[in-house]
């Protein structure tokens, strides 16, 4: 089991939906899965290029709830 990948999986079904099928994966539109993966290195360049202007406060706002997630989280794992 450790040694698996999902080459090795045949058949996946998921709430009765057969979704993987002798090895190939079934309703799904792979070209499209991959037109859009292709594309994706050319919408992050363009939301990078105009990164939204916040005022400080946001900014300030953001940081302070990241800290708060991040010391839950955390607290959560120290306590397993």
């Amino acid at each position: 089991m450790l040694q698996s990948t999902a080459a090795d999986v045949s058949t996946v079904l998921v709430a009765g939906q057969i979704r993987k099928l002798y090895g190939g994966l079934t309703g799904v539109d792979l070209d499209a899965v991959r037109r859009r993966a292709d594309a994706a290195p050319d919408r992050l360049r363009q939301a990078a290029s105009a990164p939204p202007s916040l005022p400080p406060e946001a900014v300030h706002g953001w940081f302070t709830q990241a800290e708060r997630m991040a010391s839950a989280n955390f607290a959560r794992a120290h306590l397993r």
